[in-house]
């Protein structure tokens, strides 16, 4: 009867254990802020991309309720300095590119590291996450370029994450959308 209770008890607890990782937790990687103005919503920074002679790529994302772009802000590193002019972030047949915006170049220990801002569409960005084929961040500087593989185990872990976020956003302003026609159409209209 003991033993039964155990076995019982065991079983419990290992289900539990493993029925939490089938749904994603994503609070640990965004931050939203309520504003008068919309909410803001931003990840946290992430490396998903390596080239093995020059360092790491990561980069974070930025939303504005109602505002239909992403700011996508990412930073690499290289030995010697690669002020970029153009990047592409491509996966299969999503690609997100466009001229970048220069926040700093600088010296970091024995390399350089760039930081850049680009905008894209949001639309574009649920696709990107989606967990299927290869992954990677192009940097294009003065003609030259430098390649940015993906980590696999990286992005397999966290593509569901940024999938479900950009879900959650799409959800929220629909939501939004909808609540603003129902305010609209049921508010009191005043006649002067």
């Amino acid at each position: 009867m003991v033993s039964k209770f155990i076995r019982f008890t065991l079983l419990s607890v290992f289900c539990i254990f493993c029925f939490q990782g089938w749904g994603q937790n994503i609070q640990k990687h965004y931050i939203a802020k309520v504003l008068p103005d919309g909410t803001l919503y931003h990840t946290m920074p992430v490396t998903l991309f390596e080239n093995n002679e020059a360092g790491n790529l990561t980069f974070d994302l930025t939303y504005k309720q109602n505002s239909k772009t992403v700011t996508l802000n990412f930073t690499y590193f290289t030995k010697q300095p690669f002020p970029a002019d153009s990047v592409q972030f491509v996966h299969d047949a999503t690609t997100l590119s466009g001229v970048v915006w220069k926040l700093y170049i600088e010296p970091d220990r024995k390399v350089w590291k760039h930081r850049y801002t680009l905008s894209e569409k949001f639309e574009k960005f649920a696709p990107f996450f989606s967990n299927d084929g290869t992954v990677e961040a192009i940097v294009y500087s003065a003609g030259s370029v430098c390649h940015y593989k993906m980590k696999q185990s990286a992005w397999s872990s966290y593509a569901p994450v940024g999938f479900k976020i950009f879900e959650m956003i799409e959800i929220n302003e629909k939501s939004n959308k909808q609540q603003d026609k129902h305010t609209l159409e049921n508010s009191p209209v005043t006649i002067k």
